[in-house]
């Protein structure tokens, strides 16, 4: 065990705040994980065998060639584990096993530009016939690009739906429907960057998967305010979906919306579904995972109005506000709104007996509780459906404690408290500290121990900074830190102290990378007035 986590276990401040929080579990045994209790009499749809004929792929090697088949639209309860398949297509018929319901078929050959063909599959035995032309790559051309800028197409009226609707294409323009416009292209080339692809303006295989892979209906870029109250589709303050690390324009380490004044949130049940029997024990368990990394508390309530709130919707519904099981355009599984709303539907056509429920869950109430969509990959608050959303990452724990600081008072004029950036706090440890009235001071943070794990490389730092004063963000990294990469590292510029005027000051302390380094240090607070209280 490390030097940093045994203090943290063994030598806590006398008076120190809650760092974790707790979660009403009813009549609940407590208790993670929790695995689905499928409802009696439920049938599990099975998949039909198809004939996929191939014009003109009789004298294709098998290496030379692949299929990728995206579902993009499920019948009723229909499995969703299997939304994507790939194979190499021995010759020019194939027999495969698929879901009934409507595919995208991607045909990707060497030396030749993809193509893509939208097909619906209804029975067994059906013959399915696809004639790709044969269109040979010409010098530096993509082989991973379905359509260039410029270039029209059907499924281009898809692509701007879809781009619309989480944000990247800020208005409808007035240009061909069918065509890749300036405008199209530059929503095209921002969603690419946000993901990691490489930002040609062009439709892509990889945007083609994105586009129909399941994910949360929120947006990943804000088109519209959030007021007080709003029960519109949550959209985040900002830019794009934040990058690695967290990053957002208005804060590199931390993606965040709006969030709740208090720390003590309540929770109710509005509507459930028929697909499994203990479905509010997995979203008392998704909870429970933001309760364990942060200072929240959530109670169970009856009684409007309350924090959060969840909802099951059925299709049958007139304002029933999902896609019925994926469409052309996207797929999504729920939504999330931010605090003022926080509300959290589910869309009752999926399976939730298929499906983590608690997965889906976790992720939505992130959105419940202030925080908007990450690109990294294996975090919660990633946009595209993974059954790791259950458990909070490096980044979501910064996101969330970046947002819910533990409280402590303390009175002046010279205040000084331990903080822990290890692998028990999830690489971040914040608290605020309560001056008991707005008073004149100097606030600054020392980094007293840098413990690495293993060696250390250009993704690693540490720093402590003053984040907020009575609730407003400082626009400083004042304190300590280092960085062990480029100069651009968030941790780089250090001012030597904060000084302002205020009554709570919040810290934060990072370890980039928690596997790599665990680090400890104190906040500390010159009050400048004279008197203490």
């Amino acid at each position: 065990m490390s030097a940093a986590r045994q203090r943290l276990e063994h030598n806590p401040p006398a008076d120190a705040a809650e760092r974790t929080g707790r979660v009403d579990w009813g009549d609940d045994a407590r208790g993670r994980p929790v695995e689905p209790v499928q409802a009696e009499g439920k049938r599990a749809r099975e998949n039909v065998e198809v004939t996929i004929e191939l014009a003109g792929f009789d004298d294709v090697a098998t290496d030379d060639a692949e299929l990728t088949m995206l579902e993009t639209h499920r019948p009723r309860n229909a499995s969703a584990r299997h939304i994507e398949r790939r194979w190499k297509p021995a010759g020019s018929v194939q027999q495969v096993e698929v879901p009934p319901g409507d595919h995208v078929i991607v045909v990707a050959r060497t030396g030749y530009r993809p193509y893509a063909t939208m097909v619906s599959v209804r029975r067994a035995q059906q013959r399915i016939r696809i004639a790709p032309p044969r269109l040979p790559l010409g010098a530096g051309e993509r082989a991973d690009e379905l359509l260039r800028p410029g270039e029209r197409h059907s499924f281009v009226d898809s692509v701007r739906t879809f781009l619309h609707h989480f944000g990247y294409l800020e208005t409808r323009c007035e240009c061909r429907p069918d065509q890749i416009c300036q405008h199209v292209e530059v929503a095209l080339r921002r969603f690419q960057r946000a993901f990691g692809m490489a930002a040609t303006g062009g439709l892509t295989i990889g945007v083609l998967r994105s586009m129909h892979l399941p994910r949360c209906a929120v947006p990943d870029v804000s088109t519209s305010g959030t007021g007080e109250g709003s029960r519109t589709a949550a959209a985040g303050a900002g830019e794009a979906v934040s990058g690695p690390g967290g990053t957002t324009e208005e804060d590199p380490i931390v993606f965040s919306a709006n969030h709740w004044d208090d720390h003590e949130l309540t929770y109710r049940k509005l509507g459930g579904t028929a697909d499994v029997t203990n479905e509010w024990s997995m979203i008392r368990a998704a909870m429970q995972s933001w309760a364990d990394v942060s200072p929240l508390n959530f109670t169970g309530t009856t009684v409007a109005p309350s924090h959060l709130e969840f909802d099951f919707r059925d299709p049958s519904e007139d304002d029933y506000p999902f896609d019925k099981g994926g469409s052309k355009d996207y797929n999504t599984y729920a939504r999330g709104f931010y605090p003022g709303s926080g509300l959290v539907e589910f869309d009752d056509h999926e399976d939730w007996g298929d499906l983590s429920l608690e997965a889906t869950a976790a992720h939505e109430i992130g959105h419940a509780i202030g925080l908007r969509h990450s690109s990294v990959e294996d975090s919660t608050m990633y946009p595209y459906y993974h059954e790791g959303w259950k458990d909070p990452k490096e980044v979501d724990i910064r996101g969330v404690k970046s947002l819910y600081a533990p409280v402590v008072r303390r009175d002046g004029p010279f205040i000084s408290y331990p903080m822990w950036a290890v692998t028990a706090t999830g690489g971040t440890d914040t608290v605020t500290i309560d001056l008991g009235r707005p008073r004149n001071f100097l606030a600054w943070g020392v980094i007293t121990l840098v413990d690495a794990q293993i060696d250390l490389d250009r993704d690693n730092m540490c720093f402590m900074d003053i984040f907020e004063v009575d609730g407003v963000r400082t626009d400083w990294r004042a304190a300590q830190g280092d960085h062990f990469g480029s100069p651009s590292s968030p941790a780089n510029p250090h001012q030597p102290a904060y000084s302002g005027r205020g009554r709570n000051v919040m810290f934060r302390l990072v370890a980039g990378h928690v596997a790599d380094l665990e680090i400890g240090g104190y906040a500390l607070v010159l009050v400048l007035d004279e008197g203490v209280d």
